[in-house]
């Protein structure tokens, strides 16, 4: 790897900006700028030119001026670390490229596969350096500066030294939360390291003599530390480390340290030409912190007990130990009511499953602790923690988006990743994921919101999605024609806060928009979820029975598209996702453990020409009929205009959700609906928002179109039906389903389908049944039963009075 590749390897800014080179001699420091990247043949010249006489630095990092200020960095997918005297066989992660600045000193480079904010990306680089052992602390800052390969380090009185690439892997990219799993640092910790100490170490006023520093001390170190003091060993850097952590053990203060280290026979940094005080003043609080903190980190213990000739099966209980204790002091073990193990550090906030094939177990057990998932103490850390999780009491709960805890009436809101909204009558606050036994798993697909809460944002949340926007971008209520588009701005909305407080229901309604080609009924799923899941999740068609069930049990709402076509499966499974159910899975073949998951997504459907052969399936339909648009918009602008005030949308919508909890749940005046439960939580929701009116209205006209569905899907029976009354000569007679049978048959249009389709008596007496609710619509139908207790029938035209129905 050449200069010009090392730096578009590692310069990943996606905008222009500005490139600093800054070249020193030991003087002083002279910052070039350039402008990247169409400079980059002048940098790389530049380099070349300057390296025999002087160290030559640059950043990965790209500025938006020409001036070297935390303000001006641009964002950048590359995290760099200046890892000093870092054991570079024992790092967290393997840098995209790693670079030697001298002997046994290195440079590494991890590139991300993402960009983040900036905040996010320090916060990223600070982890990492504190991660490493002997790593230099204050290199995680945003727009730090590190040494250019193919240059000379100069620092060296025995002459200067190349700075080379020893490793470089360009593929190599990183997802950010595998990074995410290091050990947070404590503010102390930071706070720790002293710029000011380490600039000006040597303008102490401390007049002690080093040796007379030593010889107070000596009864209070070793004898080896002692006798070394003036010895110049083999491993200077061992030596110069455990002389400087037994001096802060026996009281030393850090300028003292700093004197005594100095002095010392094995000063590693008194070879260097330049900044030799100020590497060793880092080392010295380095030492300190050490031995403040009295902590030796997981990562080393873990790599020590490996090193050892202790037996095979005691070193992995030995690993178990420190993982196990470490992870109980950093966050919790959950056990879902499922079946299901979590862990979720406090600091990070993803719960990550406890499972032989957690990619997010096995990365944590990488990153924090050293442990390769193809290794055997890997392997036995991971039952160790299976077996520890399914001994707690099964007391947590697995949700998506939302939980609404009804004893307590609090809302809890995931955001998508780390934060956890807890909603009450009178606040919003942030918690942990976890907290309340409840557990938000991560969703690799769905992009993280950040809802804005201010009474500044005044957005029309309901007009945004389900009407034109400001934009004026097509509509969805305007296009329904099965009710006003008022009633269907309330029905949408009230559905959708619904979505927030679905748990609390055993049963919910299906979703199903139908109409033309055009019409609009999949773009109004799209920007739901737009909202819900961000950019990368589409709407999905039918696949497998399994698909759904995982889509089912994973997810606040799940659509299906274009459900033209038949699968056998399909209605049962619609069906079964409309109440409180579960799916039940073993979790391996070769056993008789399962894991049981709830079913707790919405579902919702949209078809041109939709047949489903079950009435209690439309029975469960929240139903939209659309007419076809007379002028089309941007699909692409209407959902970039969803995904950009995404976060303003969400905002109001969560103030709407806390209108709710504010409102006393309605007990009269529920409008009757199959699905009760949503009647009854979306009359309180719709009374909170102020649209009960037309919630109620709109529910009237649900139901009417639910009949006329049913009505459509056995057109062919109801034809049959209509012409059977229109003929019957006696309005008193009763027909048995055998006689049913044979006059309907006769009243088909298509005789052959009839039989196909209905089969025999039984049959169709069950689906008269069925179907009676929907038939009074269109003809009047009674069913009775006979002296000798079979179900019989009577049907009569529906213009035709029956007075004799009794």
């Amino acid at each position: 790897m050449l200069t010009r590749e090392f730096l578009n390897t590692v310069v990943t800014c996606p905008t222009a900006g500005y490139f600093c080179l800054a070249v020193s001699n030991g003087t002083g420091w002279l910052e070039e700028w350039h402008q990247w990247p169409q400079d980059i043949d002048k940098i790389v010249e530049r380099a070349e030119r300057a390296k025999d006489s002087a160290n030559v630095y640059f950043s990965t990092y790209l500025f938006k001026a020409p001036q070297s200020k935390k303000e001006n960095v641009l964002p950048t997918r590359t995290i760099q670390a200046d890892l000093d005297d870092a054991d570079v066989s024992n790092l967290p992660k393997a840098p995209t490229v790693l670079i030697e600045t001298s002997p046994g000193r290195h440079q590494g480079y991890w590139v991300l596969d993402q960009e983040l904010p900036s905040e996010q990306h320090e916060e990223l680089s600070k982890k990492l350096t504190y991660a490493i052992p002997k790593c230099d602390r204050s290199g995680w800052p945003l727009g730090r500066k590190v040494r250019i390969p193919y240059t000379l380090n100069h620092k060296y009185l025995d002459g200067p030294k190349p700075v080379k690439i020893i490793t470089d892997n360009p593929a190599a990219k990183y997802n950010p939360e595998e990074f995410e799993a290091l050990p947070e640092v404590p503010n102390y910790t930071v706070e720790h390291f002293d710029n000011n100490f380490v600039e000006d170490a040597t303008s102490t006023d401390l007049k002690e003599h080093p040796l007379e520093i030593l010889e107070r001390i000596k009864n209070d170190v070793p004898v080896r530390i002692y006798v070394q003091y003036t010895t110049r060993q083999d491993d200077r850097s061992e030596a110069l480390w455990a002389l400087m952590l037994w001096g802060f053990r026996a009281g030393l203060n850090r300028q003292e340290v700093f004197v005594l280290a100095r002095a010392s026979a094995n000063n590693k940094f008194a070879d260097l030409r330049y900044r030799a005080d100020q590497d060793l003043a880092k080392d010295v609080l380095r030492a300190e912190h050490a031995v403040r903190s009295d902590q030796q980190d997981a990562r080393s213990l873990v790599y020590n007990v490996l090193k050892s000739s202790a037996p095979v099966l005691d070193k992995k209980r030995s690993i178990y130990t420190i993982v196990i204790e470490e992870l109980k002091k950093q966050g919790v073990f959950l056990h879902t009511q499922g079946g299901l193990g979590w862990y979720i550090r406090k600091d990070i906030g993803r719960p990550i499953s406890i499972t032989a094939g957690s990619e997010a177990l096995q990365a944590l057990l990488d990153v924090q602790f050293g442990l390769n998932a193809t290794e055997p103490e890997a392997r036995f850390v991971i039952h160790g923690l299976k077996a520890h999780v399914h001994n707690l009491p099964d007391n947590a709960l697995q949700s998506a988006l939302a939980y609404y805890d009804t004893t307590q009436r609090h809302l809890l809101i995931h955001t998508g990743r780390r934060v956890v909204l807890k909603v009450t009558s009178s606040s919003i606050e942030q918690i942990v994921d976890g907290a309340y036994n409840i557990v938000f798993p991560w969703i690799q697909s769905v992009e993280a919101f950040t809802p804005i809460l201010s009474a500044s944002n005044q957005i029309d949340w309901g007009k945004e999605l389900f009407g034109t926007g400001t934009r004026g971008y097509g509509t969805s209520t305007d296009n329904i024609t099965n009710m006003t588009p008022t009633q269907a701005m309330a029905l949408m909305k009230v559905w959708l806060l619904f979505l927030l407080f679905r748990n609390a229901a055993n049963t919910r309604p299906i979703i199903a928009s139908f109409g033309q080609p055009g019409s609009g009924k999949t773009t109004l799923f799209k920007k739901v979820y737009t909202l819900l899941y961000g950019r990368h999740r589409s709407i999905g068609a039918v696949t497998t029975m399994d698909d759904f069930d995982h889509a089912t049990a994973s997810d606040p709402l799940v659509v299906l598209d274009n459900v033209d076509t038949w699968e056998k499966w399909l209605p049962d499974r619609i069906a079964l996702s409309a109440s409180t159910s579960d799916v039940v899975k073993r979790k391996l073949y070769t056993d008789l453990d399962v894991i049981t998951l709830r079913r707790q997504a919405i579902v919702g459907v949209t078809a041109h020409n939709p047949k489903f052969g079950r009435e209690d399936v439309a029975d469960r339909f929240l139903l939209f009929t659309f007419k076809r648009f007379e002028q089309f918009f941007s699909e692409e602008l209407i959902l970039a205009d969803i995904h950009q005030k995404r976060n303003a949308i969400w905002g109001a919508i969560i103030r709407d959700a806390q209108r709710v909890l504010q409102t006393p749940i309605p007990t009269t005046g529920v409008p009757q609906f199959r699905i009760e439960d949503f009647a009854r939580y979306g009359l309180w929701i719709a009374t909170a928002i102020g649209c009960q009116k037309d919630f109620s209205a709109a529910i009237e006209d649900v139901k009417s179109a639910q009949q006329s569905f049913s009505l459509e899907e056995d057109g062919l029976l109801v034809a049959a039906i209509m012409k059977f009354a229109a003929q019957a000569k006696d309005p008193t007679r009763h027909y048995t389903a055998g006689q049913m049978w044979s006059m309907l048959e006769g009243c088909a249009d298509d005789t052959r389908s009839f039989q196909g389709i209905y089969r025999n008596s039984v049959l169709l007496s069950k689906k008269l049944n069925a179907l009676q609710p929907a038939l009074k619509k269109v003809v009047n139908i009674t069913q009775t039963l006979n002296d000798a207790g079979a179900r019989v029938w009577r049907i009569n035209p529906k213009e035709r009075t029956n007075g004799s129905e009794h």
